[in-house]
């Protein structure tokens, strides 16, 4: 294995759409930033979902294989969740000891 380093996405996808665990990493792509809105692929279909952090890691710290780390979709410029929108979602999480998706579906626009 080798100490290079990749850049990862973590992204909550809606609760309805994904259940309770929602939370996803994918291979990011350089300029992604949290509170972006993609369409990333989740088995055999595109979801929308919203990158709560982007991070450096070495391979061997993924906790799975290299080969399984799918690359983020399609940006959708047009979407985001603002900073202060996405700490909110952050603080509810915590506060109410619910998963991250659960806190962000009170927050995505009409609609998403």
């Amino acid at each position: 294995m080798s100490g290079r380093l990749i850049s990862v996405a973590d992204v909550v996808v809606d609760s309805r759409t994904a259940g309770r665990e929602g939370n996803f990493t994918y291979e990011a792509p350089a300029g992604t930033k949290p509170g972006q809105a993609w369409l990333v692929p989740l088995g055999a279909r595109s979801v929308l979902a919203f990158v709560t952090q982007v991070r450096k890691v070495k391979e061997e710290d993924l906790g799975f294989p290299r080969s399984k780390l799918r690359p983020l979709g399609r940006e959708i410029s047009s979407l985001s969740l603002p900073a202060p929108t996405l700490a909110l979602v952050h603080e509810v999480s915590q506060r109410t000891l619910c998963p991250l998706s659960v806190a962000m579906t009170p927050a995505l626009p009409p609609r998403a």
